[in-house]
């Protein structure tokens, strides 16, 4: 311990204050972290669906424009996209399947999927189908029937 000239008071910290302050330092850490982790991972996946959207708003002007819909290839050589999105989360890609019935030639629906990991959500997911028009998380998140939404983009 030292003492100062006016006497016995003392200067600096004791080991057990010290510790104190660490311990309380540590528990703050402890709490903050995965709350921060969290919301990084919350933000990479509404990142995606946002690109998502646009893949869907780029389709829509190529459907307005050729009245037919366009793979990714078309939407980024017609200046719809300017380049090719990639998935925020893992760097994946996203896959724009087009869906035919029997007897038309041209798609009448289609499918936009991110083949980027993201925790908590099955392979695959998010996903934005045109007959329910709206991206989706999980299989349970799909309208049991098919369809019905109203653009809701979540």
């Amino acid at each position: 311990m030292m003492t100062n000239r006016l006497g016995n008071r003392q200067l600096g910290f004791t080991l057990i204050e010290m510790m104190i302050v660490v311990l309380i330092i540590g528990i703050l850490a402890a709490v903050a972290i995965p709350s921060v982790l969290k919301a990084r991972s919350e933000a990479k996946l509404t990142a995606c669906e946002e690109n998502i959207m646009s893949i869907v708003n780029a389709e829509a002007l190529y459907f307005t424009s050729h009245t037919s819909y366009a793979t990714m290839a078309q939407l980024v050589d017609g200046e719809y996209l300017k380049k090719e999105p990639k998935c925020p989360a893992s760097g994946g890609s996203y896959t724009l399947d087009m869906a035919t019935p029997d007897g038309l030639t041209a798609p009448t629906n289609y499918t936009i999927s991110c083949t980027g990991a993201h925790p908590g959500l099955q392979p695959g997911f998010p996903k934005y189908n045109r007959s329910f028009g709206r991206v989706v998380e999980s299989p349970s998140d799909i309208p049991s029937n098919g369809g019905g939404g109203e653009g809701d983009s979540r």
